[in-house]
């Protein structure tokens, strides 16, 4: 179907073929039915009538693709001008279209419309200065109008079939025509863009023009004589499987591969026309080339995109804007939502987003049609019921008077799920700063209330009310202190106190705990595995954890339930291969403790909070949100991985994994002796006022002298001047200005033996300040600070 300006290649092929059937077919009908060929072939056309100009009449003299009703009907076999488009045909002595046979008020008009035809044109017969005929030739309905673009050929076809008719009148003038066409045919022959070939009957080359000698790398007549299958590679064969799909066709269309001089191969598109004597007897053919190997790399191309297209993982379709209708898609479009190919492109735009979106699925088809597309967030609906998250971009297309949106989604559920997990984390090491920093703070406050009461007890009598009160002081400050540092666990800004132990302890050590706190509806299960591994871990916080997993399980079975606690060893060989809590677990062998409850059931959201401080699904007299915070700290801090499963109405289980260590072995930390009486001069660096005074004051009644000192740059000053009589230095770390472990840089550069007891609520610094003597930490009572002391000046 022609749907564009033919090119100036095919015109020329055109014409030549024209040409070639006019200089060898000398009977009109003939002549006609073999261009009616060619007309089907470049110009879709399937209907031809031929009229002679007879007198005022137009009478039939030829026909094809029409019914025999059509062609016995009186006002078709004579026009008496009856049609208006003929009429201006003759009188203009140029070509007149009808662009719809239904609308056009003749009667052959209205009769090819009702043969399925549309679009009509009206080419007059010219020879010499005279009209001989007329020849309408028509498309099917449903079939583009005519192109003015190509009058020129069908110009051309009318002064061929004018000088035709004028021949078969007059000898003379066929001898003048072929002799014209000759000439003109020789002309266009050697300039044309396309390549010809001339063949005789046993199909050697006997002519070629110039544009193939260029085109192929020869030269001269290099290819006449030659057969054509040296040219053009299984051409015999090619020609008789193209005549098997055309019976009877004098022209044949058909590609194959001619190699070059070189030996470069080219994709050649072959028209072959036969030439044919009076007798109908094959002398030769005629032979139009077209190189579309770049055609052919394009179509390729455009295979290859299709491939890319359909192997997608992203969703792509084509939907008509006027109805909705999805006229393409690739196999992710069905794939994804759980449909077959033909259930999706039955959908509408309301099937495709849930229903609380249609106001939403309606805004968005707006944007594409006012403002040619839109990117956006747009939940889709599955075959399932269930919604993927994805990010939608539409964007118009008009085509042929059409309006389409093709659209490309992204399914990012799982990564939106990653990214808020991700986010989940983040909030909680932030608030796991913020925490830190908090503990930092009230560790100072709480150092200063917890020394000056025990200078206060220390200098009361046992049983007066002085030392009562100073003992409910430091008890009330411990019992803060403890709070603190459950903080300090969840910010991991407290190393734990490392002993090798067995999980199987812990869990007969809970079990025992629960027994008196646990309701009698409440049944307790447990399987302990004989072959858990030993883990390296702070017992106290251990148990700590274990506990509130148990408690947690309770509160989960208010009317009662199954509580099992199991330990268990696993062992992970690929690191990807086993992902707890949305954490990579490293190879190795773990200690695993499980507590399961058969209670509520957590929903997803529940699931993804649980771990977070200050969350809980309890009444506020009833929980404070830190326990499995806590949790979750304690287990990080131990290099170990924490998750969650849960369904609503089935109950929860939490397990927790632990790296498992080959050889027990104790790494308890020592507490130290009682506080003994010393000498010597300490210069101390603390920044808190309260925290410096007790300091002071606890330091000078122990028999030592003090030197103070609040900031950095004080502390750096004091050590230059007096180097030589000061024993050790007590170093807060946390100071404004400069820090704690500059100040130790800078004081090493005065003195590198000088003795530095450090003082804060983070215990990691006694690893990270190398060459330290000694760790205070906050908040300590009076004896802790003694014996830290003697400690860090090597007085025992």
């Amino acid at each position: 179907m022609e749907n564009m300006v033919l090119s100036e290649g095919r015109k020329y092929e055109f014409t030549t073929i024209v040409s070639q059937i006019v200089n060898h077919s000398f009977e009109t009908p003939k002549l006609v039915s073999e261009i009616s060929d060619v007309l089907n072939e470049y110009l879709s056309i399937v209907a031809v009538c031929l009229y002679d100009l007879d007198g005022g009449n137009c009478r039939l003299s030829w026909a094809r693709g029409v019914s025999a009703e059509f062609l016995n009907e009186p006002d078709i076999q004579t026009l008496h001008y009856s049609s208006a488009s003929a009429r201006r045909a003759i009188r203009h002595r140029s070509i007149t279209f009808v662009a719809d046979a239904e609308h056009e008020p003749t009667s052959f008009a209205s009769l090819i419309a009702q043969e399925g035809m549309r679009s009509i044109a009206w080419i007059p017969l010219q020879a010499r200065g005279r009209i001989l005929g007329l020849l309408a030739v028509a498309r099917e309905a449903g079939a583009l109008p005519f192109l003015k673009a190509n009058n020129d050929i069908l110009e051309f076809l009318g002064r061929e079939l004018g000088i035709s008719l004028a021949a078969s009148i007059s000898d003379a003038d066929l001898y003048a025509r072929l002799r014209d066409l000759e000439a003109k045919h020789r002309f266009l022959h050697d300039d044309s863009p396309s390549m010809y070939v001339a063949l005789d009957a046993d199909g050697t080359i006997t002519h070629c023009n110039s544009t193939v000698l260029r085109a192929l790398g020869y030269g001269g007549e290099e290819l006449i004589g030659r057969e054509i299958n040296v040219l053009l590679r299984d051409y015999d064969e090619k020609l008789r499987e193209a005549k098997g799909l055309k019976p009877g066709s004098l022209l044949t269309f058909f590609e194959t591969v001619a190699a070059d001089k070189r030996g470069d191969e080219h994709d050649l598109r072959v028209t072959s026309k036969s030439l044919m004597d009076p007798d109908d007897k094959v002398i030769g053919a005629v032979l139009i080339l077209e190189d579309v190997t770049e055609r052919n790399r394009l179509e390729s191309e455009n295979q290859y995109k299709s491939l890319l297209v359909d192997s997608s993982t992203d969703t792509m379709f084509v939907r008509s804007v006027d109805d909705g209708s999805i006229l393409y898609a690739n196999e992710a479009a069905w794939k994804i939502r759980g449909y077959t190919r033909e259930e999706f492109l039955r959908l509408k735009p309301a099937d495709m987003a849930p229903k609380e979106f249609e106001g939403v699925t309606r805004r968005l088809h707006e944007k594409v049609v006012q403002n040619g597309g839109f990117t956006a967030m747009c939940p889709q609906l599955c075959k399932n019921g269930s919604v993927r998250e994805m990010e939608v971009t539409a964007n118009r297309l008009d085509h042929r008077g059409r309006t389409y949106a093709t659209v490309i989604m992204r399914d990012l559920t799982e990564r939106n799920r990653l990214q808020r997990e991700l986010e989940r984390v983040s909030r909680i090491e932030s608030l796991g700063r913020l925490a830190a920093g908090l503990a930092h703070d009230f560790n100072n406050m709480l150092a200063g209330i917890i020394g000056h009461a025990s200078l206060l007890r220390a200098q009361s009598a046992p049983d007066g009310p002085i030392h009562k009160s100073a003992d409910t002081i430091e008890k009330t400050a411990s019992h803060a202190a403890e709070i603190v540092s459950r903080l300090m666990v969840f910010a991991r800004g407290e190393d734990p106190k490392l002993e090798v132990i067995n999980l199987n302890e812990t869990a007969e050590d809970v079990i025992s705990l629960l027994s008196g706190s646990l309701p009698s509806s409440i049944k307790v299960t447990k399987v302990l595995s004989p072959d858990v591994p030993h883990i390296q871990a702070d017992r106290t916080q251990l148990m700590q954890c274990a506990l509130n997993l148990c408690l947690n399980a309770r509160d989960a079975m208010p009317q009662g339930g199954i509580l099992g606690i199991k330990t268990f060893n696993q062992r992970v060989d690929k690191p990807a291969h086993a992902i707890v809590g949305n954490q990579l677990l490293p190879e190795g062998l773990y200690a695993g403790f499980t507590v399961r409850d058969t209670g509520v059931g957590m929903d997803d959201e529940t699931q993804r909070k649980v771990f977070e401080p200050y969350f809980t699904t309890k009444d506020a007299s009833e929980g404070h949100g830190f326990g499995l915070a806590t949790t979750y700290g304690i287990v990080r801090r131990h290099k170990g991985y924490i998750n969650v499963r849960s369904v609503p109405g089935v109950g929860a289980r939490f397990t927790m994994l632990f790296p498992a260590v080959e050889t027990p072995r104790d790494a308890r930390v020592e507490k130290p002796g009682d506080a003994l009486p010393g000498d010597g001069t300490i210069l101390v660096v603390e920044d808190d006022d309260t925290v410096r005074d007790f300091l002071k004051i606890a330091l000078s009644k122990s028999g030592y002298a003090v030197i103070l000192a609040e900031n950095g740059k004080a502390a750096l000053k004091e050590f230059s001047d007096r180097v030589a009589e000061i024993d050790a230095v007590i170093l807060d770390l946390k100071m404004p200005g400069m820090s704690g472990e500059k100040v130790c840089e800078e004081l090493k550069k005065i003195d590198p033996d000088v003795r530095i007891l450090i003082s804060s609520g983070y215990s990691e610094t006694e690893q990270q300040l190398k060459g330290t003597c000694g760790y205070l930490r906050k908040p300590y009572r009076l004896h802790e600070l003694l014996n830290a002391v003697r400690s860090a000046i090597g007085r025992e």
